[in-house]
């Protein structure tokens, strides 16, 4: 009974297999014809090269192709979410958030219909996407939270989808500064990955140890860092499909991680280069160029140039501001930036200013070193000798602390102190002479 009972599991799990595969195949297909139907609908003159199209216009075109697809149900919602999240994605890695979070809205509307868990995970994770690059974390970590269930405890069937996922936990705690979890998640995910010899050869394993490397420098692991994303530069020349996106997150990474060890100069000189690579390759007012502005302008800051620190800031607070608009998260950072290099510059009267501006973060509570400096800047400009002592013994205990943020406080700390040092010194004499 119980070598039946075993047999009929076996044959049941195999049944199911082959159902999800074949699945899996006819979504493909309708994905691969669906994304040839998009250039024929843009006619013969654009085909033909007389009225050239633009990607805008193309993937215009197929969204809305798609939304007749949908009205006509020419295809099963499995491949219909599959196509919208495809979509997503590519808006994107275009750098428009907005509209990917429409079509990955209309990925988990088809995958709902679908009932099937497998599609609706993915369509839960370009929806997260979206959202995270909206600046809502929150929405981005309770949406990613929402697929890992979807999948449920048993997600052996699920081939790479479980480590993708443990991928998007990752950069969700660490988000939140929740290092260790965050490290957690990026073993499993490149874990999970490596146990597969064909997702190993993969763009998907390579942006794991890229993402994995960033998540390891945030959280103090700098050695764990340099294993992950040397490997994932290694591996990206050999990759069949690469993406020019993934090695500029590389590149950046280690020109991060080259801040942290306190090889100054080699990080700026690292970011300098790779800027022009960016910009030719996605545009000025694109996340990839502004993480690598984000750094730079970091990178400028640990130097002894106060007015290129300035210079570095303004530029990256226009970037930001263009990238995502006025109020994103990444802005506010952007700010904090310059705050920051207007204080080592003693440009008091602008700084002042920008301090004003930044109230509501100089009195939330960070959750990481780059948030605790900019709360240490705030004290900085109020000439709050109490705060900034308090401040700078907060930021020490950060695990994504860096040496040149440390120096920085440091001597602001000084600075405060030689200036109160100075009026007491005058007061006396005051009292003297009267």
């Amino acid at each position: 009974e119980a070598q039946r009972a075993r047999a009929q599991l076996a044959e049941q799990v195999a049944r199911g297999a082959q159902t999800q595969a074949e699945q899996q195949r006819n979504t493909a297909k309708a994905v691969s014809d669906y994304f040839i139907k998009m250039f024929s609908m843009l006619g013969p003159e654009a085909i033909q090269g007389k009225t050239p199209a633009t990607v805008q216009q193309l993937l215009e075109s197929g969204a809305n192709g798609l939304d007749d697809v949908a009205a006509q149900k020419e295809r099963d919602p499995e491949a219909l979410a599959a196509m919208w999240s495809a979509l997503s994605t590519v808006h994107v890695n275009l750098g428009e958030h907005a509209q990917a979070l429409v079509l990955a809205d209309k990925a988990v509307q088809s995958a709902s219909v679908a009932e099937d868990r497998q599609t609706t995970a993915e369509a839960l994770r370009a929806r997260s996407n979206a959202q995270q690059w909206l600046g809502r974390s929150d929405d981005a970590f309770a949406t990613t939270l929402q697929a890992v269930a979807v999948l449920g405890e048993d997600r052996g069937q699920y081939g790479t989808l479980p480590a993708k996922l443990h991928d998007d936990l990752s950069w969700a705690y660490k988000e939140r500064g929740d290092y260790a979890k965050a490290m957690q998640q990026a073993r499993l995910s490149i874990a999970g990955l490596r146990r597969d010899a064909q997702a190993v050869r993969r763009l998907g394993f390579v942006q794991a140890l890229n993402n994995g490397g960033d998540t390891a420098i945030n959280a103090g692991d700098l050695a764990q860092a340099r294993t992950w994303l040397e490997e994932g530069a290694r591996r990206y020349p050999q990759l069949a499909n690469p993406n020019p996106s993934t090695w500029i997150l590389l590149q950046a990474n280690l020109a991060n991680l080259a801040l942290g060890e306190d090889r100054v100069a080699v990080a700026r000189q690292q970011l300098l280069a790779l800027l022009p690579q960016s910009r030719a390759q996605f545009g000025d007012a694109h996340p990839r160029t502004d993480l690598v502005l984000t750094y730079l302008a970091r990178a400028t800051l640990a130097g002894d140039d106060r007015q290129a620190a300035v210079d570095a800031a303004r530029q990256l607070l226009a970037s930001s501001t263009a990238t995502y608009g006025a109020g994103h998260p990444a802005v506010e950072d952007a700010r904090g930036v310059l705050l920051v290099a207007l204080l080592l510059a003693r440009e008091e009267h602008e700084a002042a200013v920008v301090r004003a501006q930044l109230q509501p973060r100089c009195i939330e509570q960070a959750v990481d070193a780059n948030g605790q400096l900019l709360k240490a800047a705030c004290a900085r400009s109020d000439r709050d000798m109490v705060a900034l002592a308090d401040g700078s013994s907060v930021l020490a205990g950060f695990r994504d602390v860096m040496p040149w943020q440390k120096r920085i406080v440091e001597r602001w700390r000084v600075e405060l102190t030689s200036a109160a040092g100075g009026a007491d010194e005058r007061a006396k004499h005051a009292t003297t002479r009267r």
